[in-house]
């Protein structure tokens, strides 16, 4: 039987999916040349010793095929829980959120603190990152929640909704503080939309007061 069929059940939420597919049985066992040795070393004992014990040796030929098998299975499936991506360096979450086209999440690591550097450009300073893009989310911790604890501090601006930004743009749970000037500045389009949830600002500053 050169062909089996492999199973392999993936819980989500509360469906269960079964995919069927075939594969060689060399590949399906990942049979390696020390599995090999094992089977060689078998019929040695088939030839040698009485019935029991190359009942107790086929035993164990097969149970140290199993555990080869299921240490594979657990290698091929272990990346598909992987934890999202989350930041915790001002700079690296600045530059890629300003750089998105939009269709984006941006979790922040939950106990980040943010204190925004200065940056120029076209002879300005500035410490804000830009939104450029619908649908951009940014978010402290994976459910976007204040008691995750994330805090943007100092600087002059934090957020800056620019001139391309476009509709269900989402900031969750982030403390914004101690901003010298307006800490999420509001320049985009007519069509662009905003959800600000589970925030809170603090000490924030402008000339406005």
């Amino acid at each position: 039987f050169w062909w089996v069929s492999r199973k392999s059940e993936h819980k989500v939420t509360t469906t269960r999916v079964i995919v069927t597919e075939k594969q060689p049985l060399r590949t399906c066992l990942k049979i390696t040349n020390h599995h090999y040795l094992v089977i060689i070393v078998t019929m040695v004992v088939v030839t040698s010793f009485r019935k029991k014990l190359l009942t107790f040796s086929l035993l164990l030929f097969f149970i140290h095929v199993h555990n080869s098998f299921a240490k594979t299975e657990k290698d091929e499936t272990g990346d598909k829980h992987a934890v999202k991506r989350c930041y915790n360096k001002w700079n690296k979450f600045r530059d890629d959120v300003s750089d998105s086209k939009g269709y984006a999440e941006f979790v922040i690591c939950p106990g980040t603190t943010f204190k925004p550097g200065t940056y120029t450009q076209g002879g300005g300073t500035f410490t804000d990152l830009e939104i450029n893009g619908p649908s951009i989310s940014i978010l402290c911790g994976e459910d976007g929640a204040y008691d995750n604890k994330c805090t943007i501090t100092g600087g002059l601006s934090h957020i800056t909704i620019g001139d391309d930004a476009g509709a269900n743009i989402l900031i969750s749970g982030v403390k914004f503080e101690k901003a010298t000037d307006s800490a999420i500045n509001a320049f985009g389009p007519v069509t662009s939309h905003m959800k600000i949830r589970d925030c809170v600002f603090e000490r924030n500053e402008s000339d406005g007061g």
